[in-house]
């Protein structure tokens, strides 16, 4: 390593250990593209969990990781190359995300729900999450919403059944469009390293 990438790395620790976590996300990115340092993927996505600190035997520092973090972590998860897939986890990190008004984890979080298109709920979480990507900034979303026609999804409290109790049926092919759209999304996730 140079000694001004050695000098870099040693800035971005240090501003991590005051609680810098845009620099912890730095870091992660770092080591997953190999830029300055060896490419190391575990360490990327140790970096961006914050597991650094458990390594070291430090306590985490007061404060929160960053969306860009919550992001990189869940995507990881959700991929599967560098950890065992966890959508669990993955959903889990996005929510956390999405709070925190990162517009990606929002977007990622909504797409789930509408791959895992196995009850009405989900496309309801689903349309709710694209709508809060959209309102952070998302194109992605705005693209997704527009495309899918979303605003014809009733929120559940309306009415949503035919008198003879069974699903709209031009709602469930509104849901299985939205679904196939939300698949080939997930299905193109990929981290490039």
């Amino acid at each position: 390593m140079s000694k001004s990438n050695k000098e870099e790395l040693e800035k971005l620790i240090s501003q991590v250990d005051e609680g810098n976590y845009d620099a912890a996300y730095k870091i992660g990115m770092k080591y997953l593209y190999g830029n300055g340092v060896l490419k190391d993927p575990w360490e990327a996505f140790i970096w961006f969990s914050g597991g650094h600190y458990n390594n070291l035997g430090k306590d985490y520092p007061e404060g929160e990781l960053t969306g860009d973090c919550r992001y990189m972590v869940a995507l990881i998860e959700f991929e599967g190359k560098v950890v065992n897939r966890d959508t669990h986890n993955a959903r889990r990190d996005w929510k956390i995300g999405s709070d925190l008004g990162h517009s990606g984890c929002s977007f990622r979080l909504g797409i789930m729900y509408f791959n895992y298109f196995d009850a009405v709920g989900s496309m309801e979480i689903g349309k709710k999450y694209i709508k809060i990507a959209y309102e952070q900034g998302s194109l992605d979303a705005e693209n997704f919403w527009n495309e899918n026609n979303l605003y014809k999804l009733p929120d559940l409290n309306k009415d949503i059944f035919t008198e003879s109790g069974q699903f709209r049926p031009e709602l469930m092919q509104l849901g299985i469009k939205i679904f196939e759209s939300a698949k080939a999304i997930n299905e193109s996730i990929t981290l490039k390293f």
